[in-house]
């Protein structure tokens, strides 16, 4: 290809000097430039098509010395993530994906800690059960992962667990994952427990980085002599120089549980921090505070500072007086030392349809600000003893000051599945906004206008409650890839198709006759042909329909463990069918047309 590309050059400037006309020189400067451009999506399609998967299995049935592959896995995350083209053939490239196959990856397994990645590649725990491929550092007293300057890196289901970041700095941050500089970045559906930093992140320590962290479980994490127990996020930016709030910000950490994690000194679930130095991009001097974070439809518990701020989230301010810039939607934020959420100095913060709630002593405000600023806070249930213009919140714009009534606290042998709404609850359709406008991501917006109550099959539709949306966590998965239906007369097909399926037992189809009334099951149960390798192919024949009628479709799949979870609406209109008189029809059946 490349003595193709020189011959395409050559003969063009042997062209070129014998061209007299310029109009024939931008003619052929027009073809040149296709024909670059054609080289170069050969080039793109050639290396994509040549992305490799490759496998890992710890223990006896793996060996560093096997090709990687299905059938030869390798034994270590340690050798596949290798860039030693002396030692190890072959090594992995950018686009390839590491399979985790069920094992115990530490230094009795030939691990090596900390594990970076070199690479944009995907690394990934596949197999049965879905958290048994656990990466564990505890021997090592090093960090398990770390990630610098490396774009498109994903990490999904693995539980990590055990690091220890005790170094001179960074080496003290992070003791899950260290994350920094990377653009992009996805860590998901992983568990992150036991992990100990000594200065911030106990968990995961993120900064100057875009991407998403979402569905993970974060437990029992400590970052002893400072912030961030659980997270720390420090300045994240997709390098645009431009602030950004909400679905828009170019961090988003979504759908996490994060329970008795702990810190020396405040924001033991969350910290977020702006940049104390100058900023880092030479064509943002000046700028700070980072691009934004939009935290959001997260279950943040029982988790304990060192300080009398915030045990839940905490939003600080650089030497500079520089803010991070937060935005809080549709969080559970309950049963945290001193505050559920803490603004430090003059910094503030938007959002909406939170729950915070029982944080800190009775006498307290669950909101506070070192400054008295008036946080930004709407639609929310909120717990205040000083009401009115005392309130470090909003206290106008939809928020209420009542007990949220959940049915259990997320206590016994899965804490995260817990804290849900009694059906009497003040936070049920109490909320705003529209979920649709409300993810960045593309996914399918389930987190409003779709909570079922298996008990009683009532759907909650109206509006958007308060507080996180129920996320069926320790790893159950369904990526829906498409959900659809096709009206004929006299029927309704629903199909949908999966990418991904874990921990799936079936599905049920319920139908509406409208957005928000007049649900009820329309089919049998239907049994799950997925698995995490790959999805499956699904439909479903509704006949009991008429003709003319407009029909809500909801698409509902339940776990193995029994939690529901639905998808949709999607709408049919049944057409109408013109039954003509017979004289009628046969008139223009027969009737000629016109010959002019």
């Amino acid at each position: 290809m490349r003595n193709n590309f020189r011959s395409m050059v050559l003969t063009w400037r042997k062209m070129n000097q014998n061209l007299k006309s310029k109009m024939e020189k931008n003619v052929l400067r027009r073809q040149f430039l296709i024909m670059l451009l054609c080289v170069a999506m050969t080039l793109l399609t050639f290396g994509l098509a040549n992305a490799t998967d490759y496998y890992v299995k710890a223990g006896t049935a793996g060996n560093d010395s096997n090709a990687g592959t299905a059938a030869a896995p390798w034994k270590t995350i340690t050798r596949a993530l290798s860039q030693d083209t002396g030692t190890w053939t072959p090594v992995i490239a950018d686009g390839d994906t590491i399979y985790v196959l069920p094992g115990t990856y530490d230094t009795a397994n030939g691990e090596t800690f900390p594990l970076s990645i070199l690479n944009q590649i995907t690394l990934i725990g596949a197999g049965a059960p879905v958290l048994a491929k656990t990466v564990d550092a505890s021997s090592s007293g090093k960090r398990v992962f770390q990630v610098v300057g490396i774009d498109n890196v994903k990490i999904a289901f693995l539980e990590i667990c055990n690091g220890t970041a005790n170094a001179i700095a960074p080496g003290n941050k992070g003791g899950g994952i260290y994350i920094d500089g990377c653009m992009d970045i996805e860590v998901a559906d992983c568990e992150f427990h036991n992990n100990y930093a000594s200065n911030s992140g106990g968990a995961i320590w993120v900064g100057r980085s875009s991407g998403k962290l979402h569905q993970n479980v974060i437990w029992e994490n400590d970052a002893d002599d400072n912030c961030g127990g659980g997270i720390y996020i420090w300045a994240p930016t997709n390098e645009d120089c431009s602030p950004q709030t909400g679905s828009n910000s170019p961090l988003v950490v979504r759908d996490n549980c994060l329970y008795d994690n702990t810190c020396g000194d405040s924001g033991a679930g969350v910290y977020f921090k702006s940049d104390d130095t100058q900023y880092y991009y030479a064509d943002c001097q000046g700028y700070g505070g980072g691009d934004g974070t939009w935290f959001f439809n997260n279950l943040v518990f029982e988790n304990a500072a060192g300080s009398d701020d915030a045990g839940g989230l905490q939003i600080g301010v650089d030497d500079d007086g520089r803010c991070a810039i937060v935005t809080v939607d549709n969080n559970t934020i309950a049963h945290n030392t001193y505050y559920g959420l803490y603004a430090e100095d003059h910094c503030c913060t938007d959002g909406k349809n939170n729950i915070i709630w029982g944080n800190g002593p009775a006498d307290r405000d669950d909101v506070g600000s070192s400054e008295g600023h008036i946080l930004n806070i709407i639609y929310s249930d909120i717990y205040t003893v000083a009401t009115g213009a005392g309130s470090d919140y909003n206290t106008g714009n939809g928020n209420i000051d009542v007990d949220p009534l959940w049915t259990s606290l997320g206590v016994g042998g899965m804490p995260c599945d817990g804290y849900f709404l009694m059906h009497t609850s003040p936070c049920i359709d109490t909320g705003t906004g529209n979920a649709n406008d409300a993810d960045k991501y593309g996914e399918d917006p389930s987190w409003t206008n779709t909570r079922f109550y298996a008990e009683t099959d009532r759907l909650d539709v109206n509006v958007v409650d308060m507080g996180h949306h129920y996320k069926k966590y320790g790893g159950s998965y369904i990526e829906l890839a498409s959900f659809s239906v096709d009206a004929d007369f006299n029927k309704v097909v629903v199909k949908w198709e999966t990418a991904t399926e874990i921990d799936n037992a079936g599905f049920l189809v319920y139908r509406c006759d409208d957005e928000a009334s007049g649900c009820h099951k329309v089919s049998d149960f239907i049994s799950a042909n997925g698995n995490a390798a790959g999805g499956a192919t699904y439909s479903f024949t509704d006949t009991d329909v008429k003709a003319g009628e407009t029909y809500y479709y909801y698409l509902v799949d339940i776990d193995t463990d029994g939690t529901w979870t639905a998808h949709g609406p999607t709408v049919a209109t049944l057409p109408i069918r013109l039954d003509l008189a017979e004289p009628v029809r046969g008139l223009l059946v027969n009737q000629k047309p016109d010959a002019r």
